[in-house]
């Protein structure tokens, strides 16, 4: 199936605009990072290795920047009764001082954020300017605690007519799905379940064969993108939008449909997006100038803006801890009296240079699709 866009012609386009509401961030203290500034494109994607900074630099965002107008329930640590005197970093919140540089779209302006501090409601920017109206905040983890608080307040039996408003995914959103999701839908059409606290999407799928699939029978692939979907269609070009992970639940071979679905909306919908992610194919899909790569000092994470997709890919690949392998890495290291850390990253960008390796590899890729196509 070929894609609905050029999506790497997107990507680029979202590399080169300067429409971008939040240019830069300022950190002067934090228990995570070292001072220093990040600058953040329209389409950014942090990359990096387990406990390297990413998620955290998305709280420190959604913290710092105004809030979701109060669509969804929000727990922040520091916030529940039992630990409002408490410091936020003795309950694992985020913390820290900064400032946040907001660019074009409104008169540039900064504002200085100490995370002690409840968060702004909106930034008002000049009389002529529009708001920064919310920013929009999705993982999985949150999209689960949303689904479950909707099946705790809805009945099996009740049905979308019960519910506000409704949508149906248009035939390039239902082609992206399709091949994010390895499906065969017919049509998928969105709900919205409102409550007094937060809002969820009830979802219809209509198969090839006519049966309707509803939240209770999908996947948590299927009810995490489609949730995203939901959540990209409704954001305005305004927003803000940060994703923790968004290849959560997708099998690889829908890593890069998802990418390219997300750029799409995000170029369409004029809104800034930011995602942190692992995913080896979705790094290869972006540009160099949306990566930004978490690296862990001893002074702190410093995020770096100067790095080849080679450099990520190794890194990468090299914290792949524990595989039986690795342990080679160890004894040589040793044995040299050099650097574990350094010794594994110039083997593996010895290995990955080699051409017989990467004709192996694109072997082994083509066979491992062709058994994918099998079992489906």
């Amino acid at each position: 199936m070929q894609p609905v866009n050029d999506h790497p012609s997107v990507l680029s386009k979202l590399a080169k605009t300067n429409h971008i509401h939040l240019q830069r961030l300022s950190i002067f203290s934090s228990p995570a990072f070292t001072p220093q500034d990040v600058h953040f494109a329209r389409f950014t994607a942090v990359v990096g290795s387990h406990g390297s900074g990413k998620s955290y630099l998305l709280k420190i965002l959604e913290e710092s920047l105004p809030k979701y107008g109060g669509e969804h329930m929000r727990f922040p640590p520091a916030s529940r009764s039992r630990w409002k005197d408490a410091d936020r970093a003795d309950v694992g919140a985020v913390a820290g001082t900064h400032s946040i540089n907001m660019g074009s779209g409104w008169t540039p302006q900064n504002f200085r954020v100490d995370l002690r501090r409840p968060r702004a409601e909106s930034f008002i920017f000049g009389e002529s300017d529009g708001e920064l109206r919310v920013t929009v905040p999705l993982s999985a983890h949150r999209a689960f605690a949303d689904y479950e608080m909707w099946m705790q307040d809805v009945e099996a039996p009740d049905h979308a007519r019960h519910f506000e408003g409704s949508w149906a995914a248009d035939r390039p959103t239902l082609t992206s799905i399709n091949r994010i999701l390895g499906r065969e839908y017919g049509s998928v059409e969105f709900f919205a379940f409102k409550s007094d606290s937060y809002d969820a999407p009830y979802l219809e799928a209509t198969m090839s064969d006519g049966h309707v699939r509803t939240p209770y029978e999908m996947s948590s692939g299927e009810l995490w993108v489609l949730y995203c979907i939901w959540e990209l269609e409704r954001s305005a070009a305004s927003d803000i939008v940060l994703i923790d992970e968004p290849e959560s639940y997708l099998s690889p071979r829908g890593h890069v449909a998802f990418l390219d679905e997300i750029a799409r909306r995000t170029l369409a919908g004029g809104f800034q997006t930011i995602i942190a992610t692992l995913s080896e194919a979705m790094i290869r899909r972006l540009p160099i100038d949306l990566l930004r790569f978490a690296v862990r000092g001893a002074n702190g994470v410093v995020i770096r803006d100067d790095v080849s997709h080679d450099e990520v890919m190794v890194a990468a690949i090299a914290h792949t801890e524990g595989m039986v392998h690795q342990r080679v890495f160890l004894e040589i290291a040793e044995y040299l009296g050099l650097d574990h850390a350094f010794v594994r990253r110039t083997l593996i960008a010895s290995w990955l240079n080699g051409v017989d390796v990467r004709e192996q590899a694109r072997e082994m890729v083509s066979g491992m699709e062709k058994a994918v196509v099998q079992l489906l």
